[in-house]
């Protein structure tokens, strides 16, 4: 099993002759199986509501877990996890994003006022990056709350609430929608 700190991705491919959990674990339905084997290897399925879709195929099933509870992300990485699980139950392979609700708070927001002139005074992120070099305006055309996956000093992730602010171009500004 491989996991990056920094992005928290799990990637987790077993030997073919050693899958995980041994095969002669009883039969459940793949989501459940997927689901015993995700709170075995220490995943957090209890603070964060997410839906399940499951894929049958030949030998098995692919069960997909997608976090339905969290704000709208808008940019990746997104949290999601997929796991491949055997006709009799073994695991034969498991990918994804997956994060943990910690701690929630509730931060003040900007007036719109006050996002207008962080934008005028720099602050903000263009993506596509390179559509801040275009040396054209850009019009913005829309603006919706929407959060950014980002560190904190501790290393851990935060959801950071920003104005998304969509531009006649198809370039995103996101700008921080948090009162400082």
């Amino acid at each position: 099993m491989t996991f990056d700190a920094v992005t928290a991705y799990l990637s987790y491919v077993p030997d073919t002759n050693l899958l995980t959990p041994p095969e002669t674990r009883p039969p459940t339905p793949p989501i459940e199986t997927a689901r015993d084997w995700l709170t075995q290897m220490g995943f957090d399925l209890r603070t964060i509501a997410y839906r399940t879709h499951q894929t049958l195929t030949a030998d098995g099933a692919i069960v997909e877990f997608e976090p339905i509870e969290l704000p709208k992300i808008a940019t990746a990485p997104t949290p999601f996890m997929t796991v491949g699980v055997t006709s009799t139950g073994g695991i034969r392979y498991a990918y994804g994003l997956w994060l943990s609700a910690v701690e929630t708070a509730d931060v003040p927001l900007r007036s719109p006022g006050e996002v207008w002139a962080a934008l005028a005074a720099g602050e903000g992120m263009v993506d596509p990056a390179d559509a801040a070099l275009s040396g054209g305006p850009l019009t913005i055309t829309d603006g919706t709350l929407s959060y950014l996956l980002t560190h904190a000093d501790d290393g851990s992730f935060i959801l950071q609430p920003v104005i998304e602010l969509t531009s006649t171009t198809g370039a995103r500004i996101y700008v921080s929608a948090a009162q400082r």
